[in-house]
């Protein structure tokens, strides 16, 4: 086992489709250790039994603390692209995101969390406000916080997996637009960071790792 510096920051956990992955990283940002574990049955919900296996890999790895911040399975969120009145309007816009995004999504207004930002404006926008807006359904969010915490790990927060990509990044210089690209096993997942936030979204399905793996097998 490897001993790590006490000085060490809370652990991130990936719950993909796929493999379930863990890193820690030290004050400065720098990893100190990370761990990878491939899903008996992948594409499917994680279970209790998975986040117990996987926490004595944690153990044997040399993780420290129980505080952890989990970056969200792709298949239980909402996220979309919301038009909404000019800010200055007076209009109540976190009502009117929540309602659309409970319209595409087909779900009760008051079902869900959901988080919200600017998006980069078109050229041409009628005076209206472009928005990116994530939920996850509490449903959801409390059975997956119930397994992971029956591992005797604290979760401190949910993040998309692709604001916790944006997180793990080094910020881009003022005025500066930075790429990245998150590549799953079914899908990849592409996002420009600018003035402080994700401004752009892209999923593209059948380009993740899996398809690869398919064809060279």
């Amino acid at each position: 086992m490897r001993l790590l510096p006490r000085a060490s920051t809370p652990i991130g956990l990936d719950l993909g489709a796929h493999t379930i992955r863990a890193a820690q990283a030290d004050q400065s940002g720098s990893v100190i250790t990370s761990a990878a574990l491939t899903r008996a049955t992948p594409d499917t919900p994680v279970s209790a039994e998975e986040l117990e296996h996987f926490r004595g890999v944690l153990y044997r790895q040399g993780f420290i603390g129980r505080t952890a911040f989990v970056a969200l399975p792709k298949s239980i969120l909402m996220r979309t692209t919301i038009e909404l009145p000019p800010k200055d309007s007076g209009a109540p816009t976190l009502d009117i995101a929540r309602s659309e995004i409970a319209r595409q999504a087909k779900a009760d207004p008051g079902s869900f969390e959901f988080a919200l930002w600017d998006a980069p404006q078109p050229p041409k926008h009628g005076g209206s406000s472009r928005a990116i807006g994530v939920g996850c359904s509490h449903s959801d969010a409390t059975g997956l916080i119930s397994a992971i915490e029956s591992t005797n790990l604290k979760v401190a927060g949910l993040f998309t997996p692709s604001t916790a990509l944006a997180a793990s990044l080094t910020p881009p210089q003022q005025g500066s637009t930075l790429a990245a690209v998150d590549i799953g096993w079914t899908d990849s997942t592409f996002i420009l960071i600018g003035h402080g936030a994700i401004v752009f979204e892209r999923q593209f399905g059948g380009c993740g790792v899996g398809a690869f793996v398919a064809r060279l097998a």
